[in-house]
């Protein structure tokens, strides 16, 4: 626990900065997931203080950065930083994730390779896909979602944000 946490005046973001500048406290891994807009961590806190003065640069520490947008992320690693690309899925690998959930035979591949290249080959996408679809099997079928997806943006947000969804032991 950190010291100070509780008090309802302090400031949360140093006693974390200053938490993990601690070489006593060990070795600590920060994920920062998703961060897709390229000025979230260049604004200022309510201080007036920039928000990229609270990434620790440490030897014992690490950050994980995932993002979507090449800018956002270089701009937060810096010069020294280090970007790794991450490709979709091949399309048999994709194929093999849905298959684990949603058992296709040859007549219905044709529908199952249009589902993974219309996800983009994106493992999450195609794991919450195959719940929705597993959930709804005596309505849904691979095809059926596929045209769901595609009639709209409105629908692609729907079928791909809805919490239900669940599975405990997905790798995504």
């Amino acid at each position: 626990m950190i010291p100070g946490w509780k008090d309802t005046k302090a400031d949360v973001l140093q006693l974390v900065y200053d938490w993990l500048s601690d070489r006593r406290n060990g070795q600590w891994l920060m994920i920062l997931d998703n961060v897709d807009e390229d000025g979230v961590f260049f604004g200022d806190d309510p201080n007036g203080r920039p928000h990229e003065g609270f990434l620790p640069h440490k030897a014992h520490g690490a950050i994980l950065i995932t993002s979507r947008n090449k800018t956002a992320a270089t701009n937060l690693v810096g010069p020294h930083g280090h970007n790794v690309d991450v490709e979709p899925m091949g399309e048999e690998d994709a194929l093999a994730r849905l298959r684990t959930r949603v058992p296709f035979d040859e007549t219905s591949r044709a529908d199952a390779t249009t589902l993974v290249h219309t996800l983009d080959r994106i493992p999450l996408a195609i794991t919450h896909a195959a719940a929705y679809i597993k959930m709804r099997a005596d309505t849904t079928t691979i095809a059926t979602y596929v045209e769901l997806f595609r009639d709209s943006q409105a629908n692609q947000v729907q079928l791909l944000s809805k919490k239900e969804w669940k599975d405990i032991r997905r790798d995504n």
